[in-house]
């Protein structure tokens, strides 16, 4: 199998074969309107950092961030926290975000500085009892059709770059080697905004108490 003009083991890729591009929808425009999770997938070094957000009507997935290593750079090359801080501040401004979550891992300061800011940080450790039903919950999605995303390639390699990692909680995914160059970071971005957006989406909205009246006899 070849996607992107590399050869995938579809062996081990977590999504079959298609069901990505399947769901891939080139019309689709985010509006300034509409209410989104943006997930946030932090790195340091010699890695990507991402940012996706889905919109809760339709679970429509965009790539509104990311930074990943140039091929020429040397492995000194570093994230820049103050870039990512700007850009999620900025995606804050002009659209309507329910929630931005992170893994906390290394990150902690500029969700500390975005919540000074009031901006909605949240926290979404990627724990094996978050992450396990999150990527069922995109595994499903995607196969079904229930998602739609703009096609980006970069999402789409990350994707496809994704791996099933069976632990003792259940399937999670991972990249093919510890220290391999094909990044993942946007797909688990979205499989956090997936799951949260599912959630908050579903949350059933307080009742209004009832009226009360008081009749004379």
């Amino acid at each position: 199998t070849k996607r992107l003009n590399q050869f995938i083991n579809s062996a081990t890729a977590f999504l079959p074969t298609g069901a990505w591009d399947a769901c891939g929808d080139a019309s689709l425009t985010l509006e300034a309107t509409d209410q989104i999770v943006l997930a946030v997938d932090g790195s340091f070094s010699n890695d990507s950092t991402a940012a996706v957000a889905c919109r809760l009507s339709d679970k429509a997935l965009f790539v509104l961030g990311h930074w990943e290593r140039p091929i020429d750079a040397d492995l000194s090359w570093r994230v820049s926290m103050d870039e990512v801080e700007g850009r999620i501040i900025e995606i804050c401004q002009n659209y309507n975000v329910v929630e931005v979550i992170f893994d906390p891992f290394r990150w902690q300061r500029s969700m500390e500085a975005l919540a000074q800011r009031g901006l909605p940080v949240a926290e979404m450790p990627q724990t094996p009892s978050r992450m396990v039903p999150a990527t069922s919950g995109m595994y499903d999605a995607v196969v079904n059709g229930k998602i739609r995303h703009t096609g980006d390639p970069r999402l789409a390699r990350h994707a496809a770059n994704a791996t099933p990692y069976y632990s003792r909680n259940g399937m999670m995914v991972r990249k093919q080697a510890a220290h391999s160059n094909k990044k993942i970071d946007l797909f688990v971005s979205a499989i956090m905004a997936l799951s949260r957006a599912d959630t908050l989406a579903t949350t059933v909205a307080p009742k209004a108490a009832p009226a009360v009246q008081f009749i004379e006899l």
